[in-house]
């Protein structure tokens, strides 16, 4: 599958994706006879809880109130950094995510270098901040 199939089935641009395997995010994969890569492989984290917290986070993605969210965070799109609905947005994302979710947080998990960097330059400033907020708060809460 090529990078730009790819980049359209998960919804981040091409760009995203050569970063991510920059950062170590996606492992470096052999090319094909036909000179393409596998690419879906994205998060692949063996033994890190990814499966058991994919399951977890599933039915959320169909959860209107989620939905509702995501959309308020594409209003975002043209707003300041310092934009007023920054820090109730990141609130209300973090509490609809299950409890059990950051339960399956390994502690100690790989913390990959690079990663804050590569997925907040796909977004806008406004936007950029909430997901910002929202990291930082599932890092602290999965400490807890």
């Amino acid at each position: 599958m090529r990078i730009e199939e790819t980049a359209g089935i998960v919804r981040v641009t091409t760009r995203t994706i050569r970063e991510y395997g920059r950062v170590g995010l996606l492992r470096e994969r052999e090319r094909h006879p036909n000179g393409h890569r596998d690419h879906l492989t994205l998060l692949d984290a063996p033994g890190a809880g990814g499966e058991e917290i994919y399951a977890l986070l599933g039915p959320l993605a169909s959860d209107p109130a989620v939905l509702a969210l995501y959309e308020r965070l594409d209003e975002l799109a043209g707003a300041p950094a310092d934009d007023p609905r920054i820090g109730p947005l990141a609130a209300e994302m973090v509490a609809a995510v299950p409890d059990a979710v950051f339960a399956a947080i390994p502690a100690d998990g790989p913390v990959v270098a690079g990663f804050e960097e590569a997925l907040l330059a796909e977004f806008a400033p406004a936007q950029a901040e909430v997901v910002r907020r929202v990291m930082r708060a599932f890092t602290e809460r999965g400490r807890r």
